[in-house]
């Protein structure tokens, strides 16, 4: 009987003991997050191989992570961008350290940033030309515009006008400008075109795509004399006005193909014969890179009853500073008044204080 009442006692010895032996080892950690005046201490008592995770629970300290923020709005870009430094004990750690002794856990969270930026300059292109130039034009300048953009996010945190742009104006400076219409002819354009050299005078010749067809060589010469060519259509046809899409292409767009075709610069104006319009016509012209080209002055030489006084008389009469001058170098039975008037117009002008350019001059160019 003895024997079996010690059986239970020392069987429950064993047990004790095995739970004595099986508890972990208690440890005392030190938690320290924040820096300077904003540091905060905890001390929380921990198993021994509990992680760093496991001690910032029991001593309720939460890593943060900082942000990166973007430029314009500041919204989140990277929730993790610059992680909260832990150490343990001087030592870099994470959260899945394990900590197998009293340790001080140093917690410092991570700074938000804002992302970087670049800074763009974008050209701001000038207000268009109006389509009809009836008075000598000085070109309008594209401006520069600077945005600030973030580089990750293309959020845009600022945009200026760095330079503004200019519009097209009309001059006014006292300059005028000649333009001979119907052309180019071997006959009468070399007389034209001796006495502008002779004068130091640049102008617009207007040319008809079948007078360049004859004359193919006097376009060229007029070209490198350093004169500007103009679109005055195919044939000079003078009922463009009332005229339907496949004949406006055959004219406005024919005289362009005719001018290209014998290597003349394209030309940049189109000068409608008789000044007939129609907005086919302005569109027409427009599409195939043209501006209608008007007058102010019209000298009225392709009349079979001008003579010199006549011409210099519609000229007095009309002239202003930025005046587009029409006169022409082929047409009718012959040139014979345009020529003579030429030169007088020029050196009457010029005693007037006029000096001569092109339709369309930069606002800081000399005539």
């Amino acid at each position: 009987m003895v024997l079996l009442a010690l059986v239970p006692i020392v069987v429950v010895g064993v047990l004790v003991a095995w739970k004595v032996s099986a508890a972990p080892r208690q440890i005392t950690v030190t938690v320290r997050s924040g820096a300077g005046e904003d540091q905060s201490r905890r001390v929380v008592q921990v198993a021994s191989g509990s992680t760093v995770a496991e001690a910032l629970a029991d001593a309720v300290v939460s890593p943060v992570d900082g942000r990166l923020l973007s430029a314009g709005t500041g919204r989140v870009l990277d929730a993790h961008h610059r992680p909260a430094t832990i150490t343990v004990d001087g030592r870099k750690a994470d959260r899945d350290t394990v900590l197998d002794g009293d340790s001080t856990v140093k917690v410092i969270d991570g700074s938000d940033a804002t992302e970087a930026t670049r800074t763009e300059e974008a050209e701001i292109a000038a207000p268009a030309p109006p389509d009809i130039l009836r008075l000598v034009e000085e070109r309008g300048a594209p401006g520069r515009s600077r945005r600030v953009v973030g580089v990750r996010s293309g959020e845009e945190v600022s945009n200026e006008v760095v330079v503004a742009p200019r519009a097209p104006a009309t001059t006014t400076r006292k300059v005028v400008a000649l333009t001979f219409d119907d052309g180019p002819s071997a006959a009468w354009t070399p007389y034209v075109l001796e006495i502008l050299r002779s004068r130091g005078v640049k102008a617009t010749f207007c040319m008809v795509g079948s007078a360049v067809e004859k004359a193919p060589d006097m376009a060229a010469t007029v070209v490198a004399a350093g004169h500007q060519v103009c679109n005055h259509s195919q044939s000079h046809d003078l009922g463009l006005a009332e005229a339907d899409q496949a004949r406006v292409d055959a004219q406005v767009g024919g005289g362009r193909r005719t001018m290209l075709a014998a290597g003349l610069p394209a030309p940049n104006f189109y000068r409608p014969p008789g000044g007939n319009l129609s907005d086919l016509v302005i569109a027409t012209a427009r599409n195939q890179g043209e501006r209608v080209l008007m007058w102010k002055v019209d000298t009225r030489d392709w009349s079979r009853s001008a003579t010199l006084e006549t011409v210099m008389t519609n000229l007095r009469q009309q002239v202003a500073p930025g005046a587009i001058i029409l006169m022409h170098d082929a047409g009718g039975h012959d040139r014979f008044t345009s020529l003579a008037a030429l030169a007088g117009l020029i050196d009457e002008l010029r005693a007037q204080g006029y000096e001569f350019t092109f339709p369309v001059i930069d606002p800081a160019s000399t005539p």
